[in-house]
């Protein structure tokens, strides 16, 4: 009988733990593991340049966000975004060669900072980017969101395969 007891909480623990596992948090430092790397980035493309009028804001590409850029910024990315929701922004800017200070493509990775804001934030997102589905994709596990948008609609697969490059790094989390 009081082995009966000592597997029975065991499990109970057990399943706990798991449980927690399934539905962990990720902070900040997961923004270097997903971001789109080199690989990622398409023939004929390059890391955008920022010009010198908006270095004020954001310093360098790719760039995670200090607190003086998401003051300023984070507004902009989508209807009603809540900077202080969020505990990190990453951008990184993928320009065409040909005019490497524009901003053909932006990936953004947006980790808030508990669940509940996440599940309010990310639905935020989502609604705005269903409005634009041929410019944008979310990506989102947990307090995680991805966000990918392009300028040119005939360039979305572009779009698409550095999604499925960064799917696959979110799912080896």
């Amino acid at each position: 009988m009081k082995s009966l007891k000592i597997l029975f909480i065991s499990s109970i623990l057990s399943l706990f733990f798991l449980l927690n596992i399934s539905s962990a948090m990720y902070n900040n430092s997961v923004l270097d593991t997903i971001k789109p790397n080199e690989a990622d980035i398409p023939e004929g493309y390059c890391y955008g340049i920022v010009p010198d009028f908006a270095k004020n804001m954001l310093k360098e590409n790719p760039w995670n966000l200090d607190s003086n850029a998401l003051n300023r910024f984070v507004h902009r990315v989508y209807p009603d975004a809540d900077k202080n929701k969020m505990s990190a922004v990453h951008m990184t800017i993928i320009a065409n060669k040909k005019n490497p200070y524009n901003d053909d493509i932006v990936c953004y990775i947006f980790i808030y900072k508990d669940k509940t804001s996440a599940e309010k934030e990310i639905e935020k997102l989502k609604n705005f980017v269903g409005y634009n589905n041929d410019r944008g994709i979310v990506l989102n596990r947990d307090n995680l969101a991805v966000y990918l948008l392009i300028d040119n609609t005939n360039e979305y697969r572009h779009i698409e395969s550095i999604s499925r490059s960064i799917q696959k790094r979110i799912d080896a989390l």
